[in-house]
C-alpha cells in the first residue's frame, strides 16, 4: 500500500508539473495541436490573436490554412515527410490573417501519441518584426550600392567638361548632406588616422569631433575586434587596392554602449587612380542587432523547453507502465500469500468480513464459525485479547503493525504466528480506514527452537559478548565466576587487585566507598535486570580512566537467575575527544558571534529608516547567526535609495559578500555620488569583480539585488514625486489599489567575470500621481523559496504576492509582524532553506 502512494503521489506531481509548462507555453508562444489529417483540434489564444481567427471558425480546417497562399504544395510536403520520421520539423512559415495582413512565425512541430493516436503539437513564435527588420536592411544596403555606382558616373563625368563638373559638384554636395543626415561618415588617411567625422558620427559615439580627429577608428572597439588582427588588416588590404569593403562593425560608445554598423569602406582615389583617403560609411543597425540576439536566445530556451516536455512525456509512459506491471504483480502476489499465510479481515464494527482456507485447514474450524465473529468472540477462539486490542488501536490510527502473537486451534492447540496488521481503504486516500487486514504466518517451530537454544545460550552469552573490553560474571552468593584478561589487567592499574575466579568480588575493590558502589551497581541490576552506567576512576598513575558499563542479571530459562554480568568499555579517548570537540565548537561559535556583531554594526540602523520613510519596514530573517541577505537604505540630497539584497551563499560566506556589498554601496552612493540605479548596479558589477579578483580567480560569487530610489520634491522629503528602479534578477513589486505591478528586473546576477558577455543594466522610473497611494515591495527569494505547508512545497511567488496584496493596507509594524507570523506557520518543522529580507514601504504624493 506504501508503495502504491508514493507512485500515485509522484504521478500527481509531473501531472501538476506539466500543466505548469502548459499553462507557461501558452502565455508565451502560439500553439496549436492538430492530427495525423493535419486537422486543427486545439488552439491558443495568441493563435487566434496573430491569425484573427477565432478558435470556432479555424477548428476542423487544415493546419496549413493561413499559409496556403504563400508556400506552394511542395513546402507542406516536405514537412509531412520529415514528421512521419518521428521527427520535429523547424522552420519560418509565411502566413495571412483573417484581415489579409502578412505575418511570419518560427515554428516548431513535435509529433507525439495519446490515447494510441498520433498528434502534433505546433509551437510558433511571431517573427514578422525581425522579418521587416531584415528586408529594411536589405533595402538599406541596396540603396548604398546605388548610391555608391551613382557617385563612380558622376566623378566620370568630372574628367567631361567644367560644366558637368560645377553640376557635379553640386549633385555631390546635396548627396553629402543627405549622407550627413542618414550615415556615420569618417574619412581617414592612408595610415588609418581619422582626418574627417560628420556630426552624426561624432553625436552616435558620444566624442567631440576633437578627440576623434588624429585617432584610429581601434578608438571605438577595443573589446571587441582588436585581438583579431585579421579582421582589420582584411579591411585595409582590399580597400589598399582600389576595391570597396562591405560588413558588419561592432563598436563601443564612450559611455561603454555596445554599437554595431553596416558599413562600407571606399578608398578615394587621385587622379591616377591612386587612393589618397578611405571613406568609411555607416548605418546604425543596434535596435536589430540586439533584437535578433534575444529572438535567438528565445528560440534557445524554447528548444530547451521542448527536449524537457519530451523527456517529461516519456517518463510519464514510463510511469504507466510500471503501473500496469505492478497490477499484475499484485494480483499474483496475492494468491501467492493466500497459498502461504493465514489471512483474516475484520471491519470497522469489529466483525470478521473475510477468512482464507490456510487460517481455516489450520485451527480446525469451518469458515461459517468464523465469518461474522465479533473482537469478543474472536478473543475466545483465537487471539489473545491484548494482542488484538494493541493491533486495533494502531488500526485506528491508521499504522501498520507488526507483532508475534499465539493462536489458539480448535483443539486448543497454540500456533505461533507473526502478524502485520495493514489498515485499508476503499477510496485512497480517505480520512478513515474502512478495514483491518491480518496477515500471518506459521513461526511455531520457529519459536519453539528458539526456547530449546535459549537456555543454552543465556549463560554463554554472558561471557563472550564481543563488544567488551572488561567482562566480569558474578553468581548470586558475590563470588566471581568469569574474569577475562582484560578485566584483570585494568583492575591491576585502577586498584592493584587481583580479580580471581571464586574469590568474593567485595574482597578486590579496597576502600569502603568504592565497595558501596558496586554493591549499588549490582542491587539496581537486580531490580532493572538491564542498564548502563558510566563511570570514572582514578588509576594508580593519578590518570583518569572513564569506563561505560553494561551491567545485566543473567537468568537461565527466563526464570532462574545466575548471576550478574558486568561489561565495560574504556571510553577515556572518547571523553578527551569530546572535551576538545567542546572547546572547538564553543570557539567556532564565538567567532560566528563576533561576526553578527561586525555585520549588525555593518547594517544601516533601523531606527533612522522610521525618521526619514516612517511608512516602512524590513522583515529580516538570517537562516544561520550571520546572513547573506542584506538591505541598505540612505538620504542623499532629495534622494532616498532602498535596496534588499541576496548574495551568493549563505552563513559566514555570505556575511562576507554581504560586508563588500554594503561598502561599495556606500563609495558608489555616499562618496562617488552615483544617483542612477542603472550605473549603481554597473559599478557594484565592476566593484564585485574586483574586489574578488575574478579575472584572475575565476571566482563566480556574487548577488541578486534591487535598488529603489525614490525622489522628492524638497529636501526635507516630504513629497514624493517619482521612483526609479533597477535589479539584478530580483524584481520590484508595488500594489495601487488592490491592482499588482511589477517592474522586472535585469536578466543578470552581479558579479562573476564572463570575458565575452557584456551585461547591460537598464532602469525603468514611475511617476507618482497626486493623492493615488502605492505601496512597493522588494525582496530576496529566501521567503518564496521556503518549503512548508501541508504538502511540504514552495511558498512560491504567486503565493507570495497574493500574501503581500492582502497585507498592504495594514500598518507597517503589523505588516512586518504577519510576514514573520506566516513565515513560521508555513514553516512548521522545516529547516530553514535560505535566509530572507523583505523590504516594504508605502508612498503618497
Amino acid at each position: 500500500m506504501g508503495g502504491d502512494k508514493n507512485l500515485s503521489d509522484k504521478v500527481q506531481a509531473l501531472i501538476s508539473e506539466l500543466e505548469i509548462q502548459k499553462y507557461a507555453l501558452d502565455v508565451a508562444a502560439i500553439v496549436s495541436i492538430f492530427d495525423a489529417q493535419g486537422k486543427l483540434l486545439y488552439v491558443n489564444g495568441n493563435y487566434s490573436e496573430i491569425s484573427g481567427y477565432v478558435a470556432q471558425e479555424i477548428l476542423g480546417k487544415s493546419f496549413s490554412y493561413p499559409s496556403k497562399e504563400s508556400h506552394d504544395e511542395r513546402f507542406f510536403a516536405t514537412i509531412w515527410n520529415i514528421l512521419d520520421t518521428g521527427q520535429p520539423w523547424r522552420g519560418q512559415v509565411q502566413s495571412r490573417s483573417k484581415s489579409g495582413d502578412s505575418y511570419w512565425v518560427q515554428r516548431t512541430i513535435v509529433p507525439y501519441e495519446e490515447h494510441h493516436k498520433k498528434l502534433y503539437l505546433c509551437l510558433s513564435f511571431d517573427i514578422t518584426a525581425q522579418k521587416k527588420q531584415e528586408a529594411f536592411l536589405a533595402q538599406a544596403y541596396e540603396e548604398l550600392s546605388q548610391a555608391e555606382q551613382k557617385n563612380r558616373s558622376n566623378l566620370e563625368k568630372l574628367l567631361a567638361t567644367n560644366e558637368e563638373i560645377k553640376y557635379s559638384k553640386m549633385a555631390l554636395q546635396a548627396q553629402k548632406y543627405a549622407l550627413d543626415k542618414a550615415a556615420l561618415v569618417s574619412l581617414t588617411d592612408l595610415e588609418g588616422n581619422l582626418t574627417y567625422v560628420n556630426d552624426k558620427f561624432a553625436h552616435r559615439y558620444g566624442y567631440t569631433q576633437a578627440e576623434l580627429i588624429g585617432n584610429t577608428h581601434s578608438l571605438l572597439n577595443p573589446d571587441y575586434h582588436n585581438p583579431d588582427v585579421a579582421f582589420f588588416a582584411k579591411i585595409w588590404a582590399r580597400v589598399a587596392e582600389g576595391e570597396v569593403w562591405k560588413g558588419k562593425i561592432k563598436s563601443k560608445t564612450k559611455d561603454g554602449e555596445p554599437c554595431w554598423t553596416q558599413t562600407t569602406a571606399v578608398p578615394l582615389p587621385d587622379a591616377n587612380g591612386n587612393p589618397v583617403n578611405y571613406l568609411f560609411i555607416g548605418f546604425d543597425i543596434t535596435k536589430q542587432e540586439l533584437q535578433y540576439r534575444e529572438l535567438k536566445e528565445t528560440h534557445q530556451i524554447l528548444e530547451a523547453t521542448e527536449e524537457e516536455m519530451r523527456q517529461n512525456m516519456e517518463e510519464v509512459n514510463t510511469v504507466t507502465e510500471l503501473l500496469l506491471k505492478n497490477k499484475n504483480e499484485l494480483e499474483g502476489q496475492k494468491y501467492a500469500l493466500d497459498q502461504a499465510a493465514f489471512v483474516l479481515q475484520i471491519d470497522t464494527s469489529q466483525n470478521v468480513s473475510y477468512v482464507n482456507d490456510k487460517l481455516v485447514l489450520s485451527t480446525g474450524y469451518e469458515k461459517s464459525e468464523i465469518l461474522g465473529l465479533s473482537c469478543e468472540q474472536i478473543h475466545q477462539k483465537l487471539i489473545n485479547p491484548k494482542d488484538l486490542e494493541t493491533i486495533w488501536i494502531d488500526f485506528l490510527a491508521g499504522n501498520v503493525s507488526r507483532k508475534e502473537v499465539s493462536f489458539m486451534t480448535k483443539d486448543s492447540q497454540e500456533l505461533w504466528v507473526d502478524v502485520t496488521a495493514v489498515p485499508q481503504y476503499n477510496d485512497f486516500p480517505n480520512a478513515e480506514p474502512s478495514h483491518l487486514l491480518l496477515i500471518a504466518f506459521d513461526i511455531t517451530e520457529k519459536k519453539r527452537h528458539q526456547a530449546r537454544i535459549k537456555e543454552e545460550e543465556a549463560l554463554k552469552d554472558a561471557l563472550l559478548s564481543t563488544n567488551a573490553q572488561i567482562i566480569i560474571l558474578i553468581d548470586v552468593g558475590g563470588k566471581i565466576i568469569q574474569a577475562n584478561p582484560s578485566a584483570v589487567e585494568y583492575w591491576q592499574k585502577i586498584y592493584n587487585q587481583k580479580l580471581q575466579t571464586g574469590a568474593y568480588f567485595s574482597e578486590s575493590v579496597p576502600t569502603k566507598n568504592e565497595r558501596r558502589f558496586f554493591e549499588n551497581l549490582i542491587l539496581r541490576a537486580y531490580r532493572e535486570k538491564n542498564y548502563e552506567v558510566e563511570q570514572r576512576f582514578i588509576a594508580l598513575d593519578g590518570r583518569a580512566i572513564w569506563l561505560n558499563m553494561q551491567v545485566q542479571a543473567v537468568y537461565l530459562d527466563d526464570r532462574s537467575l545466575i548471576g550478574i554480568a558486568i561489561r565495560a568499555h574504556d571510553v577515556s579517548q572518547a571523553r578527551e575527544r569530546e572535551k576538545i570537540l567542546n572547546k572547538q565548537h564553543s570557539d567556532i561559535k564565538a567567532s560566528i558571534n563576533y561576526a553578527q556583531r561586525i555585520q549588525k554594526s555593518a547594517l544601516p540602523v533601523l531606527k533612522s529608516l522610521q525618521e526619514d520613510l516612517p511608512e516602512s519596514f524590513i522583515y529580516f530573517e538570517p537562516k544561520d547567526v550571520v546572513s547573506g541577505d542584506f538591505y541598505w537604505f540612505a538620504k542623499q540630497d532629495k534622494h532616498f535609495f532602498l535596496v534588499a539584497a541576496d548574495c551568493t551563499g549563505h552563513g559566514v560566506p555570505g556575511a562576507f559578500m554581504s560586508l563588500i556589498g554594503i561598502n561599495l554601496l556606500d563609495q558608489i552612493i555616499k562618496i562617488k555620488k552615483e544617483y542612477s540605479p542603472a550605473h549603481i548596479l554597473k559599478d557594484l558589477d565592476e566593484g564585485i569583480v574586483d574586489a574578488l579578483q575574478q579575472k584572475e580567480t575565476g571566482n563566480r560569487d556574487g548577488m541578486d539585488i534591487s535598488i529603489c530610489r525614490i525622489d522628492y520634491k524638497d529636501d526635507d522629503l516630504k513629497e514624493p514625486i517619482n521612483i526609479c528602479f533597477a535589479g539584478a534578477k530580483n524584481p520590484l513589486v508595488y500594489f495601487k489599489g488592490y491592482e499588482k505591478y511589477k517592474i522586472k528586473a535585469n536578466r543578470v546576477s552581479l558579479g562573476g567575470y564572463h570575458k565575452r558577455r557584456k551585461k547591460n543594466f537598464e532602469q525603468e522610473c514611475l511617476k507618482l500621481e497626486k493623492g493615488e497611494k502605492y505601496s512597493f515591495y522588494i525582496f530576496s527569494d529566501g521567503y518564496r523559496d521556503q518549503f512548508g505547508g501541508e504538502n511540504n512545497q514552495k511558498l512560491m511567488s504567486a503565493n507570495f504576492y497574493k500574501l503581500l496584496r492582502d497585507i498592504q493596507d495594514f500598518p507597517m509594524p503589523m505588516q512586518n509582524k504577519t510576514l514573520a507570523a506566516f513565515f513560521e506557520r508555513w514553516k512548521g518543522q522545516e529547516s530553514q532553506i535560505d535566509d530572507v529580507v523583505v523590504v516594504g514601504f508605502s508612498l503618497r504624493s
